[in-house]
């Protein structure tokens, strides 16, 4: 069995998979596999994977169409690897990644759940103009190995917050033992789960760890397209939808937003053990980023009314300090949303200006100054390269 088993779950990109197959197959360590689950595409996915003729690529389709979970879990089920790590169809792995990784499984026993840093990027032919082809990295990188306990970084999602771009981790930025998994195979009979399969695995996956291991570089290039799921949020947002149906049960509001999918997965993997038992959602920071998603939606066209009047009438009953506090994250939202759609946000001079007035460590520098022109040179150029921008 190999060391790791990379998955690459897919559908209809075969323009954006090529990179983050090809990322993968150069890397150094060579001990690994990859899946590539294609969920029912009606392009040449399938093509595209022959062309490769690697024996360590293994191809499996569905048919017809199933939900994200179930073709993250089919790749998951078609894998053997000790260690498990799944990337997006439109992300690549930095070269040299599976050895940063491998040396630190070698080097600590019981080394549990892994993760790294990441970098953006933007492609050329993104929805907003003043992104396309940027690089982006957020916060500080150590190049150290940094150990954090299981249980703060479950706190952090529970409590929506990161804690100096180390954690929580990004789907695409996560190493799991294959030994991990098979313990929550076992207890619930699948390992991703609706309606966000990240936020159901990895919280999940930390339960059964006693530390979180970061390799504080960025192994991994996150890709922002115009296909990209946090795209869509914004510029498609019925899209979005159509790919994650979800009916809430454990949250109060029940409207289909991603911050509500994002609490409904943490309520469900909290309900699902006793380990987990002790976590929680804050009121106030459930109520505002349920109205944050709203005011999203409604700034891309959708009809909020009935949900927003929902709302107004519930925070309404609730105790007077959890009210002043949503009331007063609303006012705040609704004057940076008068930026955001702004035509001074479709500028990067004011990004950066914001960016740095907020007290953030964004830098970008754009790929058509650097030579970068897709998102596998782009990850050539942070591995050379990510200290110095």
């Amino acid at each position: 069995m190999p060391k790791f088993s990379v998955l690459i779950p897919t559908h209809n990109r075969e323009d954006l998979l090529k990179y983050a197959i090809q990322s993968v197959l150069v890397q150094d360590y060579k001990d690994f596999e990859i899946i590539v689950s294609d969920n029912a595409s009606t392009d040449g996915t399938e093509q595209l994977v022959k062309k490769f003729n690697d024996d360590r690529i293994k191809y499996t389709k569905l048919t017809p169409e199933k939900s994200c979970a179930d073709n993250w879990n089919n790749a998951l089920s078609n894998s053997t690897g000790d260690y498990v790590i799944i990337i997006g169809d439109d992300d690549a792995l930095v070269p040299g990644a599976l050895s940063e990784i491998n040396k630190h499984i070698e080097t600590t026993p019981h080394a549990g759940m892994i993760s790294w840093g990441a970098a953006m990027y933007y492609s050329p032919d993104y929805n907003e103009p003043c992104m396309r082809s940027a690089i982006e990295l957020t916060g500080e990188f150590t190049g150290e190995v940094l150990r954090y306990m299981a249980h703060d970084v479950l706190n952090a999602y529970y409590g929506y917050y990161a804690v100096d771009n180390k954690y929580p981790p990004h789907i695409s930025t996560v190493c799991t033992p294959r030994t991990v998994i098979r313990s929550i195979l076992h207890r619930h009979g699948t390992f991703y789960e609706l309606p966000l399969a990240d936020i159901t695995a990895i919280p999940r996956s930390l339960g059964y760890a006693t530390f979180l291991h970061v390799i504080d570089k960025p192994l991994t290039v996150i890709g922002k397209t115009q296909k990209s799921a946090t795209t869509r949020l914004t510029h498609d947002l019925q899209s979005w939808k159509e790919e994650y149906p979800f009916k809430p049960v454990h949250t109060i509001f029940k409207g289909n937003y991603s911050d509500n999918a994002y609490a409904e997965s943490l309520l469900e993997v909290k309900f699902s053990e006793d380990r987990f038992a002790g976590y929680n959602i804050p009121d106030d920071v459930y109520y505002c980023r349920y109205y944050n998603d709203m005011l999203n939606a409604s700034r891309s066209g959708a009809d909020v009314s009935a949900d927003m009047e929902i709302f107004i009438k519930t925070l309404d009953q609730q105790p007077d300090n959890l009210k002043a506090e949503v009331y007063k994250f609303m006012a705040y939202k609704n004057f940076t949303g008068l930026i955001s759609q702004s035509f001074l946000w479709q500028t990067i001079w004011f990004r950066r200006f914001y960016w740095w007035l907020t007290g953030g460590k964004t830098r970008v520098v754009f790929g058509t100054d650097v030579g970068v022109n897709n998102i596998g040179e782009c990850a050539g150029f942070i591995h050379k390269h990510w200290r110095n921008i």
